[in-house]
């Protein structure tokens, strides 16, 4: 029953790695889903597959495998603590021999050459066991699954997680309500990591044919209680740690244009468009959205470079379709960097290129219980399978004397051992 358990909660972690989740998938691909697959994504958020892993049938499943492994190593040290008393009525098979001139301590010299220990000498029987702590091997491989569990439940009851996109030059406050989305355990309200990030530089690398290579970021920490503000390098594969919080580099990223509209009173007004990535390096980067103006709206495609090949900026290109509500395609056609286009009574220009990358927050209970909870089952399996328990039971008849024994695991193994050490008492 634990086994299938197990596997059940491995299959079901495994899917939340093939569903984008809350708190870890940028906007942009959860909409695209939605748009896509508007049943499917309905479906999927009604089962909570956005977020399996603070789901309520995942917790549900993880307490049910909990109390199924605490019974599991109940049920085990219940039946240790009974074979540690000298019981003979043993399931091995009765090798007898004739010779009657064998002493017991000439018997005891042989099995414990062979690195059996005495337990018990009840009446004329004597109980030999080698490996007699490899029998907690089971026990003990289960309690480290346990405290793994446990160590995951409370993860599931009290982690936060939050994911953010931030422009090259611009700061992420650490508030909750400024997460794009975020995945926060069932006893969880809201998530402030407690200090500000600032987005310094994003520095992808890519391949010849225009494939990510590597994708590093430089963060900066203008709050950290002295005149200098702390600089920290991240990466794909090298998080940063602050204060219990844990912030990873995300997959998502691309370019963000900026437009200026310039009302006709002379004011200006910044409008920032993180452009989706695509898979390509043949296709434009892409976006939309509305302008301050109502009833106005923008598309954009955009090539970092006029060869429209390569995703490294060079000489970009924009190009820029404006919609007006009730009268069409207003606009439709390149704008230059530096470039202006009529907008209403006022004026849009593209004044800026810059980076975009997806930042993800993560804090999460201390991990040193299920580090601990690992360490038991390694050493729970090391007892299982490289110190089988081994019982021999030696009963002293009329006739001769009773060689039988049992073992945990790998009985043909300790049948020929247990003949070998018949026939060299048969000769004594």
């Amino acid at each position: 029953m634990v086994i299938g358990l197990i596997v059940l909660l491995l299959l079901a972690a495994a899917l939340g790695s093939l569903i984008p989740q809350v708190g870890a998938a940028g906007p942009a691909k959860l909409e695209a889903w939605r748009l896509g697959s508007p049943l499917l994504f309905a479906g999927a958020t009604f089962l909570q597959l956005t977020h399996i892993y603070t789901s309520y049938w995942f917790l549900g499943l993880v307490v049910i495998i909990a109390l199924a492994l605490a019974q599991t190593v109940l049920q085990q040290i219940r039946k240790n603590r009974l074979v540690s008393e000298p019981v003979l009525a043993l399931d091995g098979v009765p090798v007898r021999w004739q010779n009657r001139a064998a002493r017991p301590e000439q018997i005891i010299a042989v099995l414990q050459k062979k690195g059996y220990r005495l337990q018990a000498k009840p009446g004329n029987k004597l109980l030999y066991r080698r490996f007699a702590v490899g029998r907690w091997g089971s026990a003990i491989f289960h309690l480290g699954l346990l405290i793994i569990v446990l160590a995951g439940l409370l993860a599931l009851l009290f982690q936060q997680r939050g994911y953010v996109q931030v422009i090259e030059g611009d700061l992420f406050s650490g508030q909750s309500a400024d997460f794009f989305s975020r995945d926060l355990g069932l006893l969880q309200k809201g998530f402030d990591t407690g200090f500000p990030v600032f987005l310094n530089k994003l520095s992808p690398e890519y391949w010849e044919n225009g494939k990510l290579k590597n994708l590093a970021a430089s963060l900066i920490f203008p709050e950290n209680g002295s005149a200098e503000p702390e600089h920290a390098a991240l990466g794909i594969n090298r998080p940063v740690s602050r204060h219990g919080v844990r912030i990873l580099q995300g997959l998502d990223f691309g370019y963000t244009v900026s437009l200026m509209h310039t009302a006709p009173d002379g004011k200006e007004y910044p409008l920032h468009f993180m452009l989706t990535n695509p898979q390509d390096p043949a296709k434009p980067f892409t976006g939309n959205g509305n302008l301050p103006l109502p009833g106005y709206r923008v598309a954009l495609q955009f090539y970092p470079d006029l060869s429209m090949h390569s995703p490294v900026l060079g000489k970009p290109i924009l190009w820029l379709t404006m919609e007006r509500q009730g009268k069409g395609t207003v606009f439709n056609g390149l704008v230059p960097p530096g470039g202006s286009i009529p907008c209403g009574e006022g004026a849009l220009s593209f004044y800026r290129v810059s980076w975009w990358s997806g930042l993800i927050f993560m804090r999460t209970p201390d991990m040193t219980l299920a580090y601990s909870g690992f360490i038991l089952a390694c050493l729970g399996a090391v007892l299982l399978y490289l110190f089988q328990h081994r019982t021999i039971s030696v009963i002293f008849i009329d006739q001769g004397v009773v060689v039988t024994g049992r073992c945990s695991r790998y009985r043909p193994l300790f049948a020929e051992e247990l003949a070998g050490i018949t026939k060299e008492l048969a000769e004594l």
